[in-house]
């Protein structure tokens, strides 16, 4: 959100700037989110991982900040995983 509440506590943990995509659908939460010199994302992470171009570097952590039940997210899961945005050993949290 608008406070940067996980960017934060992901550079604090040792996180580099450089390695955190912070995806929001808030406009105005996402210039707050470019203040912490991270990467930023003005949509949905689906949209994201659907339009991310195959030879991108992989993703080592995907962070998904959801509440509630996995059964509720596999799509989201899934798709992370066809659109090859990971690479083995990469996590999913």
């Amino acid at each position: 959100g608008f406070e940067a509440c996980t960017t934060k506590s992901l550079l604090a943990e040792g996180f580099r700037p450089q390695n955190i995509l912070s995806p929001n659908v808030a406009p105005d939460v996402v210039e707050q989110l470019r203040l912490h010199s991270v990467t930023t994302w003005a949509g949905r992470v689906e949209d994201y991982l659907n339009t991310r171009p195959h030879t991108s570097r992989p993703l080592r952590l995907l962070y998904l900040d959801h509440t509630g039940s996995v059964p509720r997210h596999a799509g989201l899961l899934r798709l992370a995983m066809a659109s090859h945005s990971m690479m083995p050993g990469s996590v999913i949290a």
